[in-house]
Formats: C-alpha cells, structure tokens, sequence
C-alpha cells in the first residue's frame, strides 16, 4: 500500500426530540468522522463521538488521538491484520480507537470489492434493534410509548433514575399497563441504583407480575461483586454496559457470575474487532450478546448493526441511536434495520 491519507471531519446531529437518561439530556452532538483514503476512489470511513460520562473522552482529546497517534501509527501500513495490530498497541481513548478501527475495516473491505457487511460475514438484509423509553413525566409517557408502537418498534428500553422506589414502580407499570403482552421491555437505569434499590426494585417487579428481558447495569460499573449479587437473586437476567470494556473485564465478569447479558459497544471496546473478540468470548461462556452503540452517527451505529448481523443475527440488539435523528440516513422498519 503506497500513499495512504488520513482526514478528519465533524458534523452535527440533531435529535428530534431529547434523549433523556440518568447520566445526561442531549438534544444534538457532534459526531467525529475520521477517513483512510489511497487514490481518488478507494477509501474507508469511521465514526465515533465524545460520551466524557461513560468513556471519560471529549471532542478535542479524540482529534488530538487521531491526529498526533493513530494517524501516525497507520502510516505505514500495508496489510490489515498490520493495522489492527497497530491500534492495539497504541495508548489513546477507546472511541478514538474505534473510529480507525471502522475505518481500517471499511477500507480493507473496499479494497478487497466488499462490503463492509460481506467483510465481516454477515448475510442479513436486517438486524432487530430496540428503542428507547426516555426519562419523561408521566403524562408525556404514553405519547412517546405510542409513537414507538406506531412505528413498529416491539422491544422497548426503559431508561429510569434515582427517584423513590414507588415512582420507578408505578413508571413501570404504567408502560406495562398501556403497552400490554405484545412488547418486551428491557430496563436500564444506568448506574443510578446500589444493590439495595435493584434488589427491591425487582421484588416490586415481582410483585405486580412485570416481566422483563434484562436489568442493565444498575449500580456502578466497579461493583461487579454486588452485580453478581443480584444475578444470584434470580430475580431477573442482569446485563453489564458499563463494567465492560475490555476482554480483561468480561473475565472478570465470567469469573464471580456477574451477568447473563453483556452490552457491548464498539466505542467501549475500541472497534469492531475487538468488539468481536469481546462478543464471541461471551457467547462461548453462555452469556447472550446484545450489540449497542452510544448516541453517535449512521456510520458508526451501521457498522455495529453488520456486526451484530454477523455474530448474532437472531437477537433484538440496542442501536436505534439513527433513529433519533431528525433526519436520519438509516431505515428502521417495525423494529428492524435495514442493513
């Protein structure tokens, strides 16, 4: 490979309404675009954003990794396991790892006439994917669980806070109540919970017959003792996001039974192949896998959504992030991604 070349870009996205949660209320962001390019037509394209609550990054600090590291790093490269190798040995944030990681993947598959999606093995036309319930009053509430059923989607994300125990209850059967049998519900009060509250918040679950998929990470992302804990209780599965960035985490994870679902993101994991790395350990220890992705771009949520189709293309993954877009270059369709 001769003449490599490297750009940055950035653009805003505009939601169109706001994506409230327990960490942050965000109605648009910029989405970070970092390109390998070799002559006029043969290039590859990556994405990631700045999530400083969850990765502890920012916009400046990823194009001063892209710019000053990773760019340097790549220059030289000619193969793509080289390039992957590359980005492991370097030491910057993990989104901005991961936008050279898509991009390296992009521009391999175009270089060898592929897709993105034929590249990593993938086959589907479509992956399922849930959406998210945001933090809302109650009389807003059921506006937005009607335009998500109207749109087709039939696994909701419930995102709660740190209120009393009573509000989050009667949250929850409210969207039961109204959304009835037909929908999955899945909750996700990121971090905002200790043990004690998870505890009794799925009691009160049990108590008034609400079913759901998963509890995401409800209590810190260091307390994987107390995450067990609650995994022991077999209340409910109880998925990890947070507490997993790395293999060396998922072991830990493994190791004192934390979980039965993990989260992973390719922004946390630095990129797609170690995202699948990530993802393939799991299933082989019987933990499910759900692919996600934080608010970001199209390009960064699609190349999750391929590798997804790749790894488990039967599971209802969590990347409706496009489909919050005011105007969205993804087609979502009863609850599924047009890949």
């Amino acid at each position: 490979m001769t003449s490599l070349n490297f750009a940055l870009g950035r653009h805003e996205v505009i939601l169109r309404e706001p994506f409230v949660t327990a960490l942050r209320s965000v109605d648009r962001y910029p989405v970070i675009t970092y390109t390998i390019s070799e002559g006029e037509h043969l290039r590859g394209i990556g994405e990631c954003v700045a999530t400083p609550a969850i990765v502890g990054d920012s916009i400046e600090g990823i194009e001063k990794d892209l710019k000053e590291i990773i760019t340097p790093a790549l220059s030289d490269t000619n193969e793509f396991e080289e390039g992957l190798e590359v980005l492991r040995s370097v030491t910057a944030a993990s989104s901005s790892i991961a936008a050279a990681d898509i991009a390296l993947h992009s521009f391999f598959a175009n270089k060898s006439g592929l897709s993105l999606g034929q590249f990593l093995g993938s086959k589907a036309d479509v992956i399922k994917s849930d959406v998210t319930i945001p933090i809302a009053e109650p009389e807003e509430l059921e506006r937005i669980l009607h335009d998500r059923m109207n749109q087709g989607f039939t696994t909701f994300k419930i995102k709660l806070k740190a209120e009393d125990l009573k509000s989050n209850l009667a949250t929850m059967s409210q969207i039961s109540s109204f959304v009835g049998a037909g929908i999955t519900l899945r909750v996700d009060p990121n971090q905002a919970w200790d043990f004690d509250y998870s505890k009794s918040f799925l009691e009160g679950l049990a108590s008034a017959e609400i079913e759901i998929e998963y509890l995401e990470q409800p209590i810190g992302k260091n307390q994987i003792e107390e995450l067990a804990a609650l995994t022991a209780l077999n209340l409910a599965p109880i998925m990890a996001d947070e507490s997993l960035f790395t293999l060396k985490d998922l072991d830990q994870l493994i190791e004192v039974k934390a979980c039965s679902w993990v989260n992973v993101k390719l922004l946390k994991s630095g990129g797609i192949a170690p995202a699948k790395a990530i993802a393939e350990r799991a299933l082989e220890n019987g933990i499910q896998v759900s692919i996600g992705s934080m608010m970001e771009g199209a390009g960064g949520v699609m190349a999750a959504a391929l590798l997804a189709a790749s790894l488990a293309p039967d599971v209802v993954h969590d990347l409706d992030a496009p489909w919050w877009h005011r105007d969205s270059q993804l087609n979502y369709l009863a609850g599924e991604l047009a890949l």
